[in-house]
Formats: C-alpha cells, sequence, structure tokens
C-alpha cells in the first residue's frame, strides 16, 4: 500500500500540470462531479506549507486539507529518495530526517510520526534504537 502512496508523486505532478488552478475558473470546472473538485483542492494544495511558504496559495496550517498535507510528505520523501537526472536518491533515512528537522515548520509532526511508523511497518526504514 504504501509503495504505490510513493510512486504516486509523477502522476501528482501531472495532475497539476493537467488540472492547475486555472481549471476553477473554466468551462471544465462545471463538469467535474464534487468529488473531482475536492481531489483537485486536495492536489493543487499539497506544495502548501504550515507556515505559509507553499505554493499555489501560501495558506498556512488548518487552512490546508488534511490530505493535502498528507500527500505533501508522501512526495516530499517520494523526491528525495528518488533517483534524478542530476544526483541520486537520498537514503531514507536522511530523507525521514530532513521531514523531522522541518515538522511544525513545513509539515504536520503527527502526520510525520505516522509517516515514518508506516516506513518501519513496510520495511523502507529501521526503528530507531533507544
Amino acid at each position: 500500500m504504501l509503495k504505490k502512496l510513493l510512486t504516486t508523486g509523477p502522476l501528482l505532478m501531472l495532475a497539476m500540470f493537467l488540472f492547475s488552478s486555472a481549471v476553477f475558473a473554466s468551462p471544465v470546472a462545471g463538469n467535474l462531479t464534487s468529488d473531482q473538485q475536492e481531489a483537485l483542492k486536495i492536489i493543487l494544495q499539497h506544495h502548501e506549507r504550515l507556515d505559509g511558504s507553499g505554493y499555489p496559495y501560501g495558506i498556512r496550517e488548518e487552512e490546508i486539507l488534511p490530505e493535502a498535507k498528507i500527500i505533501g510528505i508522501a512526495d516530499t520523501f517520494d523526491a528525495m529518495t528518488s533517483d534524478r537526472p542530476y544526483r541520486k536518491g537520498l537514503p531514507p533515512e536522511v530523507a525521514m530526517d530532513e521531514l523531522k528537522r522541518l515538522s511544525g515548520i513545513h509539515y504536520d509532526g503527527e502526520l510525520v510520526q505516522l509517516f515514518e511508523q508506516a516506513l518501519i511497518a513496510d520495511g523502507v526504514l529501521r526503528p530507531e534504537e533507544k
């Protein structure tokens, strides 16, 4: 399940390209079901950050849909751990440390903890030794 979630990054970027905020003002918007409109809001908000530094709206904290916060965390992790033409992906532990460092600033701390637990359960990360 988590592997499917982590591989949606490119699909989300495609969706953002295809369904930019201009869609809301277009005739196409009137043809979207309420579920599609809700999904579009989530997709558009997944680059928003708790401190308001995200885009496209610069909204913050509770203004950001919970689903968008979750996708934002998973997408960021995927972006950091995936190989790119210009760099090798980071190890999962390094990416997780970065998400933790930005907890409460960019990302919801409770959701980051739950994401880490899911990665441990899936064997992507090892539990921290205390």
